[in-house]
Protein backbone atom coordinates (compact mmCIF):
# COMPACT_ATOMS: atom_id res chain seq x y z
CA UNK A 1 0.00 0.00 0.00
CA UNK A 2 2.44 2.45 0.66
CA UNK A 3 4.41 1.75 -2.42
CA UNK A 4 1.55 2.66 -4.03
CA UNK A 5 0.98 5.60 -2.69
CA UNK A 6 4.14 6.65 -3.38
CA UNK A 7 4.31 5.99 -6.89
CA UNK A 8 1.07 8.41 -7.40
CA UNK A 9 2.56 10.85 -5.01
CA UNK A 10 5.63 10.77 -7.49
CA UNK A 11 3.68 10.52 -10.41
CA UNK A 12 1.74 14.14 -9.26
CA UNK A 13 4.85 15.90 -8.50
CA UNK A 14 6.03 14.99 -11.80
CA UNK A 15 2.62 16.42 -13.57
CA UNK A 16 2.79 19.60 -11.37
CA UNK A 17 6.32 20.14 -11.68
CA UNK A 18 7.64 23.61 -13.24
CA UNK A 19 8.60 21.81 -17.16
CA UNK A 20 5.51 19.94 -17.16
CA UNK A 21 3.33 22.33 -16.55
CA UNK A 22 5.42 24.71 -19.23
CA UNK A 23 4.80 21.93 -21.59
CA UNK A 24 1.19 21.88 -21.10
CA UNK A 25 0.74 25.56 -21.31
CA UNK A 26 2.22 25.41 -24.50
CA UNK A 27 0.93 22.67 -26.22
CA UNK A 28 -2.48 24.14 -25.45
CA UNK A 29 -0.95 27.24 -26.64
CA UNK A 30 0.15 25.25 -29.85
CA UNK A 31 -3.66 23.31 -29.94
CA UNK A 32 -5.31 26.71 -30.13
CA UNK A 33 -3.33 28.24 -32.95
CA UNK A 34 -3.36 24.99 -34.78
CA UNK A 35 -7.03 24.93 -34.52
CA UNK A 36 -7.48 28.46 -35.14
CA UNK A 37 -5.06 28.56 -38.44
CA UNK A 38 -7.51 25.33 -39.53
CA UNK A 39 -10.44 27.48 -39.07
CA UNK A 40 -9.37 30.58 -41.00
CA UNK A 41 -8.07 28.59 -44.07
CA UNK A 42 -11.62 26.47 -44.19
CA UNK A 43 -13.40 29.86 -43.81
CA UNK A 44 -11.11 31.07 -46.75
CA UNK A 45 -11.67 28.02 -48.96
CA UNK A 46 -15.67 28.13 -48.42
CA UNK A 47 -16.03 31.74 -49.01
CA UNK A 48 -13.32 31.50 -52.25
CA UNK A 49 -14.55 28.39 -54.14
CA UNK A 50 -17.31 26.47 -52.49
CA UNK A 51 -16.99 23.76 -55.07
CA UNK A 52 -13.55 23.06 -55.25
CA UNK A 53 -12.51 20.83 -57.58
CA UNK A 54 -10.20 17.91 -57.49
CA UNK A 55 -6.12 19.21 -57.96
CA UNK A 56 -5.16 18.27 -61.64
CA UNK A 57 -1.39 20.13 -61.33
CA UNK A 58 1.31 19.40 -59.35
CA UNK A 59 0.95 23.06 -58.25
CA UNK A 60 -2.51 22.66 -57.15
CA UNK A 61 -1.50 19.49 -55.51
CA UNK A 62 1.76 21.28 -53.46
CA UNK A 63 -0.81 24.41 -52.04
CA UNK A 64 -3.44 21.26 -51.07
CA UNK A 65 -0.67 19.80 -49.30
CA UNK A 66 0.18 23.47 -47.70
CA UNK A 67 -3.48 24.04 -46.57
CA UNK A 68 -3.50 20.59 -45.01
CA UNK A 69 -0.24 21.10 -43.31
CA UNK A 70 -0.46 24.68 -42.60
CA UNK A 71 -1.69 24.16 -39.08
CA UNK A 72 0.93 21.66 -37.86
CA UNK A 73 3.17 24.34 -39.09
CA UNK A 74 2.19 27.11 -36.88
CA UNK A 75 1.45 24.90 -34.18
CA UNK A 76 5.30 23.03 -34.46
CA UNK A 77 6.47 26.81 -34.52
CA UNK A 78 4.75 27.84 -31.35
CA UNK A 79 6.17 25.12 -29.47
CA UNK A 80 9.65 25.83 -31.10
CA UNK A 81 8.78 29.75 -29.80
CA UNK A 82 7.90 28.36 -26.82
CA UNK A 83 11.01 26.06 -26.23
CA UNK A 84 13.04 29.26 -26.80
CA UNK A 85 11.27 30.98 -24.13
CA UNK A 86 11.47 28.50 -21.61
CA UNK A 87 15.42 27.57 -22.17
CA UNK A 88 15.99 31.39 -21.31
CA UNK A 89 14.36 30.74 -18.57
CA UNK A 90 16.64 28.29 -17.20
CA UNK A 91 13.91 25.85 -16.89
CA UNK A 92 13.80 21.67 -18.19
CA UNK A 93 13.02 21.91 -21.90
CA UNK A 94 13.02 17.59 -21.94
CA UNK A 95 8.91 17.83 -21.48
CA UNK A 96 8.52 20.65 -24.34
CA UNK A 97 11.02 18.13 -26.08
CA UNK A 98 8.58 15.28 -26.08
CA UNK A 99 6.20 17.41 -27.16
CA UNK A 100 7.79 19.09 -30.12
CA UNK A 101 8.53 15.33 -31.16
CA UNK A 102 5.38 14.30 -31.42
CA UNK A 103 4.25 17.35 -33.11
CA UNK A 104 7.00 16.94 -35.86
CA UNK A 105 6.29 12.98 -35.87
CA UNK A 106 2.25 13.74 -36.74
CA UNK A 107 3.23 16.44 -39.51
CA UNK A 108 5.79 13.51 -40.98
CA UNK A 109 2.70 11.26 -40.97
CA UNK A 110 0.30 13.53 -42.35
CA UNK A 111 2.52 14.42 -45.22
CA UNK A 112 3.09 10.80 -46.05
CA UNK A 113 -0.46 9.79 -46.03
CA UNK A 114 -1.25 13.10 -48.05
CA UNK A 115 1.71 11.75 -50.44
CA UNK A 116 0.40 8.47 -50.83
CA UNK A 117 -3.12 9.47 -51.15
CA UNK A 118 -1.92 11.29 -54.27
CA UNK A 119 -0.51 8.32 -55.87
CA UNK A 120 -3.68 5.93 -55.25
CA UNK A 121 -5.74 8.97 -57.05
CA UNK A 122 -8.36 10.68 -55.75
CA UNK A 123 -11.17 7.87 -55.54
CA UNK A 124 -8.66 6.41 -53.49
CA UNK A 125 -9.55 5.29 -49.98
CA UNK A 126 -6.69 6.51 -48.80
CA UNK A 127 -7.67 10.20 -49.67
CA UNK A 128 -11.18 9.63 -48.58
CA UNK A 129 -10.45 9.01 -44.69
CA UNK A 130 -6.50 10.62 -44.42
CA UNK A 131 -7.51 12.14 -41.52
CA UNK A 132 -8.47 8.61 -39.86
CA UNK A 133 -5.56 7.00 -41.18
CA UNK A 134 -3.19 9.79 -40.12
CA UNK A 135 -4.41 9.43 -36.38
CA UNK A 136 -4.28 5.89 -36.49
CA UNK A 137 -0.87 6.06 -37.79
CA UNK A 138 0.54 8.90 -35.21
CA UNK A 139 -1.14 7.41 -32.05
CA UNK A 140 1.39 4.19 -33.11
CA UNK A 141 4.32 6.49 -33.70
CA UNK A 142 3.54 8.38 -30.41
CA UNK A 143 3.33 5.19 -28.74
CA UNK A 144 6.82 4.33 -29.60
CA UNK A 145 8.34 7.61 -29.27
CA UNK A 146 7.55 7.78 -25.50
CA UNK A 147 8.75 4.37 -25.06
CA UNK A 148 5.49 2.77 -24.38
CA UNK A 149 5.54 0.22 -27.02
CA UNK A 150 6.94 -2.75 -25.36
CA UNK A 151 5.08 -3.05 -22.66
CA UNK A 152 1.85 -2.71 -24.95
CA UNK A 153 3.57 -5.74 -26.88
CA UNK A 154 4.47 -7.71 -23.65
CA UNK A 155 0.99 -7.45 -22.28
CA UNK A 156 -0.43 -7.96 -25.67
CA UNK A 157 1.30 -11.11 -26.44
CA UNK A 158 0.25 -12.25 -23.12
CA UNK A 159 -3.51 -12.76 -24.54
CA UNK A 160 -3.84 -15.61 -26.72
CA UNK A 161 -6.74 -15.78 -28.65
CA UNK A 162 -6.62 -19.89 -29.76
CA UNK A 163 -6.73 -21.96 -26.49
CA UNK A 164 -4.67 -25.19 -26.47
CA UNK A 165 -0.97 -25.36 -27.05
CA UNK A 166 -0.45 -23.14 -30.64
CA UNK A 167 0.09 -19.59 -29.76
CA UNK A 168 -1.77 -17.05 -31.53
CA UNK A 169 -1.71 -13.36 -29.42
CA UNK A 170 -3.15 -10.58 -30.01
CA UNK A 171 0.30 -9.12 -31.19
CA UNK A 172 0.18 -11.60 -33.97
CA UNK A 173 -2.63 -10.85 -35.22
CA UNK A 174 -2.50 -7.10 -35.40
CA UNK A 175 1.12 -7.77 -36.83
CA UNK A 176 -0.61 -9.48 -39.55
CA UNK A 177 -3.24 -7.27 -40.03
CA UNK A 178 -0.39 -4.34 -40.49
CA UNK A 179 1.43 -6.62 -43.43
CA UNK A 180 -2.27 -7.20 -44.77
CA UNK A 181 -3.02 -3.85 -45.06
CA UNK A 182 0.87 -3.09 -46.40
CA UNK A 183 0.49 -5.37 -49.23
CA UNK A 184 -3.05 -3.82 -50.50
CA UNK A 185 -1.42 -0.66 -50.70
CA UNK A 186 1.31 -1.85 -52.87
CA UNK A 187 -1.10 -3.76 -54.97
CA UNK A 188 -2.84 -0.42 -55.58
CA UNK A 189 -0.19 1.42 -56.09
CA UNK A 190 0.99 -1.08 -59.00
CA UNK A 191 -2.10 -1.09 -59.75
CA UNK A 192 -2.23 2.45 -60.21
CA UNK A 193 1.11 2.45 -62.14
CA UNK A 194 -0.31 -0.07 -64.52
CA UNK A 195 -3.41 2.03 -65.55
CA UNK A 196 -1.78 5.13 -66.13
CA UNK A 197 0.91 3.30 -68.02
CA UNK A 198 -2.20 1.89 -70.36
CA UNK A 199 -4.40 5.14 -70.70
CA UNK A 200 -0.97 6.61 -72.08
CA UNK A 201 -0.51 3.77 -74.26
CA UNK A 202 -4.00 4.17 -75.68
CA UNK A 203 -3.98 8.13 -76.17
CA UNK A 204 -0.50 7.69 -78.23
CA UNK A 205 -1.90 4.97 -80.30
CA UNK A 206 -5.07 7.27 -80.67
CA UNK A 207 -3.13 9.87 -82.13
CA UNK A 208 -0.72 7.42 -84.26
CA UNK A 209 -4.65 6.35 -85.94
CA UNK A 210 -4.92 9.71 -87.15
CA UNK A 211 -4.90 10.55 -90.38
CA UNK A 212 -1.88 13.40 -91.51
CA UNK A 213 -3.14 16.86 -90.69
CA UNK A 214 -3.22 17.79 -94.37
CA UNK A 215 -5.33 15.39 -95.57
CA UNK A 216 -8.11 15.88 -92.50
CA UNK A 217 -7.24 19.42 -91.12
CA UNK A 218 -10.52 19.38 -88.92
CA UNK A 219 -10.69 15.96 -86.92
CA UNK A 220 -9.65 15.37 -83.79
CA UNK A 221 -8.94 12.22 -82.06
CA UNK A 222 -9.72 11.88 -78.20
CA UNK A 223 -10.13 8.07 -76.33
CA UNK A 224 -13.21 6.57 -75.16
CA UNK A 225 -14.17 3.77 -73.18
CA UNK A 226 -14.40 1.01 -75.35
CA UNK A 227 -17.97 -1.31 -76.13
CA UNK A 228 -16.48 -4.20 -73.50
CA UNK A 229 -16.14 -1.89 -70.86
CA UNK A 230 -12.35 -2.15 -70.99
CA UNK A 231 -9.32 -0.30 -72.38
CA UNK A 232 -9.98 2.61 -75.00
CA UNK A 233 -11.09 3.02 -78.40
CA UNK A 234 -10.31 5.70 -80.75
CA UNK A 235 -12.76 8.01 -81.66
CA UNK A 236 -12.42 10.59 -84.19
CA UNK A 237 -14.64 13.62 -84.36
CA UNK A 238 -14.95 17.34 -85.64
CA UNK A 239 -12.76 19.98 -84.60
CA UNK A 240 -14.19 23.07 -83.32
CA UNK A 241 -13.13 25.87 -85.52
Amino acid sequence: MNSADSAVRGALLQLTSTPMLAALVAALCAAMVAYATAQALAARRVRTTPDLPLPAHGLDHALEGMVILAPILTALATLLAARALIAALGTDTAPIDAVARLVTALLVVRLGVFVLGLLLGPGSWVRARGTRITVVLWAITAVALLGWLDVIEAALNRISLIPGKTQFSLWALLKGLVVVTAFVVVASLIARAIERHVMRADQLACWESMPPAWMSPRSTCSPEPSASGSGSACRQSPATS
